[in-house]
């Protein structure tokens, strides 16, 4: 199949655009809309889903694949600015296969409100994840590509069958046309929404002009429906006295999910696999993309090979976040000013300091490998007080400062300005200590 002259030209760009763009290192799936704008060499924080470089390109598969469909080629033409979106696209395997193979679903739909157009261009979803493509249009150029809100989906029927997360790429101004940009609305669900819901509303709204963009469209289920391959693996692992049982793996178009669940006997309580990886019958790796999931049940989210199947997958990995169930109270004396509990040395209160209403905390970690961890909250679900009153907290955010090798951890939050009695006790969801063991299953 020959390419058009207009085809040509895009792909043209796009490589040209691509071989100027640094690859960034592994990115993490989980957003925080709450981090703070990095302070001098702080790295900004997006909790395993999306980075702030967002994306290795998904032109890779462009420019590299001899065979391109034809109606994925048309659609390529269709769209004005593709290279802005293709810009938005984390670059993993199973969107580069799932584009290649047809999967895409072409929307088009568009809302306009004093002058300014929202269009949802199109959508690649399947049972698990949903990718949604639209665009801004103005009356005027843009400087920037700066919007002050973030859209979201709502899904006809239960609103309990909602998806687990969402995640959102930055706005990319299309070069051609600065009236316009581009930008992706991605979700993960916890499960697939059954039955599935065919009927879904995109809404962005500009909350202080009281407006609001409202695109109803359709999604063709049966495009996606039942493609999956199940893998039952039930393999328990034991490290370091420590048993973890990895249950199956599930391979969608876009995502492959890994089931593990850890023994809830274990006399430490295990954060997470860190280097946990997915290898084919030739050592190349799947990305692992993030997890979902809290305690002793956790799924681990990477690429999918669904349209490539492997001869061979083996998971493994070596290093392991975990530590003893003794040790996870953090105490704070909110009197001192100080911690009165903790794992070690390496945490500190670096701030507690009355605003308003709130007092505003600092805790420091210091003596972090960045190879090992990426910045995380040690803590974020909330405190409990002597007298047994439970509180949340607020604000949260977390960065990094300092050197790759000896890097800090800052978590910053807030809590009631209130008189309290005695010490607040925070219960710690992430702590860096590591076992290292190395580990291999097969799954096929």
């Amino acid at each position: 199949m020959c390419e058009t002259q207009q085809e040509h030209e895009v792909f043209r760009e796009i490589r040209s655009q691509y071989n100027q763009i640094p690859m960034p290192p592994a990115l993490d799936l989980h957003i925080e809309l709450g981090v703070k704008q990095a302070k001098k060499q702080r790295k900004l924080f997006h909790a395993r889903l999306w980075s702030a470089a967002a994306c290795t390109l998904l032109v890779i598969t462009f420019v590299t694949t001899v065979r391109i469909s034809s109606s994925f080629a048309a659609w390529v033409t269709q769209i004005p600015g593709l290279d802005a979106i293709v810009k938005m696209i984390n670059g993993d395997r199973g969107l580069s296969l799932a584009l290649e193979n047809d999967f895409m679903q072409p929307i088009g739909l568009s809302d306009e409100h004093d002058g300014v157009k929202v269009t949802v261009d199109g959508i690649i979803v399947d049972e698990v994840r949903m990718n949604v493509f639209y665009s801004v249009t103005f009356p005027e150029e843009r400087i920037n590509a700066n919007f002050p809100n973030w859209p979201n989906i709502a899904f006809e029927g239960d609103p309990n069958n909602q998806p687990v997360m969402f995640n959102f790429g930055e706005y990319k101004i299309d070069k051609e046309n600065r009236k316009q940009f581009h930008s992706i609305l991605q979700l993960e669900y916890s499960k697939s929404p059954v039955p599935f819901p065919n009927q879904v509303v995109f809404h962005l709204p500009f909350k202080d002009r009281g407006t609001e963009w409202t695109i109803p469209f359709t999604i063709d289920s049966s495009k996606f429906l039942g493609l999956k391959h199940t893998f039952p693996i039930h393999q328990a692992i034991s490290i370091d006295d420590q048993k973890f049982t990895i249950e199956e793996a599930t391979m969608y178009p876009t995502r492959l999910k890994l089931d593990i669940s850890c023994d809830p006997n274990n006399t430490k309580q295990i954060f997470d696999l860190r280097d946990l990886r997915i290898v084919n019958e030739n050592g190349e790796a799947l990305k692992n993309t993030g997890s979902i999931g809290y305690g002793d049940q956790k799924t681990y989210l990477f690429e999918s090979n669904y349209f490539t199947m492997p001869k061979q997958l083996f998971i493994e990995g070596s290093l392991t976040a975990a530590l003893d169930r003794n040790q996870l109270d953090l105490v704070i004396d909110p009197i001192k000013k100080e911690i009165i509990k903790r794992p070690d040395d390496r945490i500190r209160l670096q701030k507690f300091v009355p605003n308003g209403d709130k007092i505003d905390v600092e805790l420091a970690l210091s003596n972090i490998n960045a190879k090992q961890t990426n910045v995380f909250h040690v803590t974020s679900g909330g405190f409990v007080e002597t007298t047994g009153q439970k509180t949340e907290i607020g604000s949260k955010s977390a960065y990094s400062e300092g050197s790759h090798s000896n890097e800090k951890i800052i978590n910053e939050f807030q809590i009631p300005n209130r008189d309290y009695n005695g010490p607040l006790t925070f219960r710690i969801e992430y702590y860096p200590k590591f076992i290292e063991q190395p580990f291999r299953v097969q799954i096929k």
